[in-house]
């Protein structure tokens, strides 16, 4: 049954709802473990992530230029991943604590 995330909690407080498919990060701040008694981490999910420009602009820039926005894209990228990877762990020992 789809819940509007706002509504995810009290969704599964009364019963509507007997499980979620969630990330950590928004489980713990949402505090469903209060809720929830067992858990299971598949690490299925991703997040993607996306950049866009229009081939106009694009073009309007110097090979230079899109060359340094590739790269820091990636490195963007990296970044991202490398701190979803923190979230996540963050989230798993605070869950492991409570």
């Amino acid at each position: 049954t789809p819940v509007p995330l706002g509504e995810t909690y009290h969704a599964l407080q009364t019963g509507v709802l007997d499980g979620v498919d969630i990330d950590l990060d928004a489980l713990v701040n949402l505090e469903m473990q209060r809720i929830g008694q067992h858990l299971t981490i598949t690490n299925h999910m991703i997040y993607p992530g996306v950049f866009l420009v229009s081939q106009v602009t694009w073009n309007s820039l110097s090979p230079q230029h899109q060359e340094i926005l590739q790269r820091l894209i990636i490195e963007a990228a990296e970044w991202a991943n490398a701190e979803q990877v923190k979230a996540d762990a963050a989230s798993l020992a605070r869950l492991e604590a409570e």
